[in-house]
């Protein structure tokens, strides 16, 4: 797995603790700001091939501090996903602007 192993090189990870991700049986939303500089995309790909039920949104225009950076964003994504849990979906209309799924 490619992702997995640019991680390794680059940084390092508990391959004990990643091999158990697909333990995890909730749903599961991981949201990465597109302009991130701590925590690589490659990341994120890796927690979405190793978790069994997850979203995976990138936040246009938000760094590590995504709650800081793009708080309204944030804050609906995390509402619509607590509320809606299976049924959940990202709108691409003009409230979904900049937010992107993968």
């Amino acid at each position: 797995m490619q992702a997995a192993d640019d991680i390794a090189l680059l940084f390092g990870y508990d391959e004990e603790l990643v091999a158990r991700l697909g333990d995890i049986a909730a749903l599961s939303l991981i949201v990465l700001g597109t302009d991130d500089q701590l925590v690589p995309q490659a990341t994120g790909q890796l927690l979405k091939e190793k978790l069994g039920r997850v979203h995976f949104i990138y936040v246009y225009d938000a760094g590590h501090g995504l709650e800081i950076d793009q708080p309204d964003r944030v804050a609906e994504l995390a509402r619509d996903f607590f509320t809606r849990g299976e049924a959940f979906l990202v709108n691409a209309g003009q409230d979904g602007a900049g937010v992107t799924t993968r």
